[in-house]
């Protein structure tokens, strides 16, 4: 049967409304009444007029006892005070905060917050409401209280000009509050936990309507099948980053070897080259003097067979030191000499 008036939904559906605009609200009873007229079953009316208007939120029916109330206290989206809170400066003010739930931040307790997870960025708190605090909880159930507010001290951050916000890097959460109006849009309360309504709860095995309850199913399998494919493509981001780190290891693996094997290359080679003046019969001063040389030597043969000639090894034992050094010096000067009329060969 149609509702006359807003004042008629049951506080299931009222709650579901939350952060809806009073004239999308009435668009929403005239669109729900027209589809409940032409014969369409109350639970599928609701579903499609609630999809129509873009609102996903749903309403979990348990013990009135329990007056708990649950949605998001926070998110990264700015709010009607250009501030952002991000999730790290949520999470790591919590630890300020005490568990005592307020009404319109008077830091009088109305009830307690008795669980908290951040959900997708956003922090979903779930609360318990003082049994005596009925005027509260009927105004709750009404949806003239829709949503929760964090209050915060010891704040620190930074504004952006850009995009006209404060951005915070730090803050306290002292109070957490259920309010009117909620200044971040994404701060609504999203569920009401009583028995004002037959529906039970998901838990027990039913849901408001069947069209609802295959939205969620569709819903979570979504966000399951994400996940997986996340988790998957960190798995092979993962394997990535390791083949990545082996092939740099293996890299410098063969980096030091190669440099192993230049170095013993390298002292072969000198050896070959001092094997090479003592055969022809360098004296062991000469040999000392051109050790260093062998590059030069090698790429200039030519240079070499002239100093090998202008070398005179002694023909009777070992000489003096005097003699040693003067023909020392005599090689060294005929190569000298080689070098510059090579070069100045070159140069004309």
């Amino acid at each position: 049967m149609p509702w006359k008036s807003l004042k008629d939904l049951p506080p299931d559906i009222t709650v579901a409304l939350n952060g809806m605009s009073l004239p999308n609200k009435l668009q929403w009873l005239d669109m729900v009444n027209a589809l409940l007229n032409d014969g369409a079953p109350e639970a599928e009316a609701i579903a499609t007029s609630l999809a129509h208007f873009g609102t996903v939120r749903g309403v979990r029916i348990a013990n009135e006892d329990e007056h708990i109330v649950e949605g998001y206290a926070s998110s990264p989206r700015k709010d009607s005070y250009d501030t952002v809170f991000p999730q790290a400066v949520i999470e790591s003010g919590m630890h300020a905060y005490t568990g005592i739930l307020s009404y319109m931040h008077r830091r009088e307790p109305v009830g307690t917050v008795i669980d908290y997870r951040y959900d997708e960025n956003k922090l979903w708190v779930q609360a318990q409401i003082n049994p005596a605090e009925e005027k509260l909880w009927n105004a709750i159930k009404m949806g003239a209280v829709q949503g929760f507010s964090i209050e915060f001290a010891n704040g620190d951050g930074h504004y952006d000009q850009d995009s006209d916000t404060f951005i915070f890097s730090r803050a306290d959460i002292v109070d957490i509050s259920l309010v009117d109006r909620p200044s971040n849009k994404d701060s609504w309360i999203t569920s009401v936990r009583s028995e004002d309504n037959p529906h039970k709860t998901p838990e027990e095995g039913e849901t408001m309507s069947k069209t609802w309850q295959e939205q969620a199913i569709e819903a979570n399998a979504q966000l399951a099948g994400v996940r997986a494919d996340l988790d998957q493509r960190n798995e092979e981001l993962t394997g990535i980053r390791a083949e990545l780190k082996e092939t740099a290891e293996e890299r410098d693996r063969l980096k030091s070897r190669v440099e192993e094997l230049e170095t013993a290359e390298g002292k072969r080679a000198e050896e070959a080259w001092v094997e090479q003046l003592k055969t022809d019969n360098f004296e062991p001063a000469m040999v000392e003097k051109l050790r260093g040389e062998r590059a030069y030597y090698a790429d200039h043969p030519e240079a070499y067979a002239h100093l090998k000639a202008a070398n005179k090894p002694p023909k009777n034992g070992a000489r003096s030191e005097q003699v040693v050094s003067e023909d020392t010096d005599g090689v060294t000067a005929a190569v000298d000499k080689y070098r510059a009329a090579v070069k100045g060969a070159n140069n004309g």
